[in-house]
Order: structure tokens, then sequence, then C-alpha cells
């Protein structure tokens, strides 16, 4: 959410130190097919966390 929500910041190539790579981008485009890095993906990934998805990706 905060590379989607704040790039300058946590996007790829930003300012903080725990910013996303360009791997890491691809890593959590997992929800959809390949359409790249959406809220959708971090929604995704919250719900693996909990244990109601199993597996990423997701394909909803």
């Amino acid at each position: 959410m905060q590379a989607i929500g704040n790039p300058d910041e946590y996007g790829v190539g930003g300012k903080n130190e725990t910013a996303i790579t360009e791997q890491g981008r691809k890593n959590a485009d997992v929800a959809g097919n390949g359409d790249d890095l959406t809220n959708m993906d971090a929604l995704a990934i919250q719900k693996y966390l909990l244990h109601i998805y199993n597996e990423l990706p997701v394909n909803e």
C-alpha cells in the first residue's frame, strides 16, 4: 500500500530505506494476472496473512 500511495518514499527508487524493489514489485503482484501492483494485491496479501487465502497468487 505504501509503494502505491507514496511512491516518492516507498516506490521503486524511493527515498526510504524500506522502499520496494523492482523484484519486490513483481513478487507482490499476487491478485489478477500481471496487472502490476494494485490495492487488490495488498488486500490479497492481508487475507493470506489472516489465513483467509491458503496460497498466493489468487485469481478472483
